[in-house]
């Protein structure tokens, strides 16, 4: 039986040789992140990449990515710096005035403003520090520098092509890895469009090629958390999809595992006596949740939009037809417009509820790091008490808000069965 499926009995922490003799491949997001993550985090990842440099490999394709998207991330960090300032500003702002909190003694309102004035300064250099990695990249030299002589070699177009042409046959089947990208194709017919979607069986593909060069196992470090590289259950990480293993192991004929870069981070320095504290690991993981909520919510955006498009010319179209009649129908569509004007209030109030809790969680995260760096001051502490209440207060209501949201959105949905119904009726 395990013959026939391997995929369902691969357990890499039995074989304790996979670690010692295996090529850690890494994913184009693991290298996009390093400048997501703090100076202590991106220094400690750095750091076990060169304890392993001679048994480190990325696939063309991943130095391509990681090019492509480079200045985009520094961009999306920069605004990031941007918001917390912003927010810190906003709330400095109200706590200057006085009248807003009679309760609030002088001295500790001069003492919390001095600790967001520092917030600010070292938000603001950290920003520029930042900044300047657009023209002057110091983790780009480092990247450079540690995969020297360790990249794949760049496909030929009859290879992209052929890959296209099986990408088109699995997805269908949702074959794993990489159907759910399907959506990513540009409006052009060039083969770099062409190729957007099957990034991920492009690097599987390489990854596949290199093992068999090297007849060796592959440990592949990803942050790509999606279903069509993982197998979940009741929202559990189980571990690679057994197709995966499956197909790997029929290729190449040896073992194939993959871990998510706090896993991979914590064995990795297991031997050493640094270890990466439970500060880094949560910060890895916060850095791919947002990943995910910002993938997920534009996605949704877009369907919605999409539908709600179509859904309205449908439904105003039928109003239209029947109130020439009557007004029978005109509540219903009364209560469709209030659902739709709900809807984008609820967005806006979204949105800023949102850059609050980030500016916040940047707080919180910020005080975090100076408590394990130097510890901090009775009213630093006091501040980052306050911070961390307010950070679950801002989740709080920003849950209740999606709730709210998802509770229009039924209706909204029910209005539009509605519509067909109408629709039927008016055409009898």
């Amino acid at each position: 039986m395990k013959d026939k499926f391997p995929g369902h009995f691969s357990n890499p922490a039995a074989d304790h040789s996979l670690w010692d003799r295996c090529i850690f491949v890494f994913d184009t997001n693991i290298l996009l992140n390093l400048y997501r993550y703090s100076d202590e985090t991106r220094a400690l990842f750095i750091k076990t990449l060169r304890l392993l440099q001679e048994r480190i490999w990325i696939p063309y394709r991943v130095a391509d990515e990681y090019l492509e998207n480079r200045l985009n991330v520094i961009y999306e960090q920069q605004e990031e710096y941007e918001k917390a300032i912003a927010e810190i500003n906003k709330l400095k702002g109200k706590l200057e005035n006085s009248r807003q909190h009679p309760f609030v003694s002088a001295k500790t309102m001069k003492g919390v403003a001095a600790s967001l004035e520092k917030a600010i300064e070292e938000l603001s250099n950290n920003k520029d520090v930042h900044t300047r990695r657009i023209t002057s990249d110091e983790i780009k030299d480092e990247i450079a520098d540690i995969f020297e002589d360790r990249v794949g070699n760049l496909s030929s177009d009859a290879e992209l092509e052929d890959i296209i042409k099986e990408g088109t046959a699995r997805y269908e089947q949702k074959i794993p890895p990489g159907y759910s990208d399907i959506k990513k194709q540009g409006g052009d017919s060039s083969l770099t469009s062409r190729c957007r979607p099957y990034g991920d069986l492009i690097i599987w593909k390489e990854i596949i090629g290199k093992a068999k060069e090297v007849d060796t196992p592959i440990i592949f470090v990803t942050d790509d958390g999606k279903e069509d590289w993982w197998l979940r259950f009741k929202g559990k990480t189980i571990g690679p999809r057994p197709e995966l293993i499956k197909e790997f192991q029929s290729e190449v004929n040896q073992l194939f595992h993959m871990y998510l870069p706090e896993r991979f981070l914590s064995l990795a320095t297991e031997k050493e006596q640094e270890k990466p504290s439970k500060e880094v690991l949560e910060e890895i993981r916060d850095v791919r949740q947002k990943e995910l909520d910002i993938s997920s919510e534009n996605r949704k955006t877009k369907r919605q939009i999409s539908t709600f498009k179509s859904r309205s010319f449908s439904l105003d179209n039928i109003f239209l037809r029947r109130n020439q009649e009557d007004n029978i129908v005109t509540p219903w569509h009364e209560q469709e417009l209030s659902y739709r004007a709900e809807l984008e209030e609820l967005h806006v109030r979204t949105s800023e509820l949102s850059s609050r809790r980030d500016g916040a969680r940047d707080l919180v995260s910020y005080y975090a790091q100076m408590k394990s760096l130097r510890g901090l001051s009775p009213e630093e502490e006091s501040e980052h008490a306050k911070l961390t209440t307010s950070l679950d207060l801002l989740s709080a209501q920003l849950d209740d808000l999606r709730m709210r949201r998802r509770y229009i959105l039924e209706k909204m949905h029910q209005l539009q069965n509605m519509s067909v119904g109408l629709d039927e009726w008016n055409d009898a």
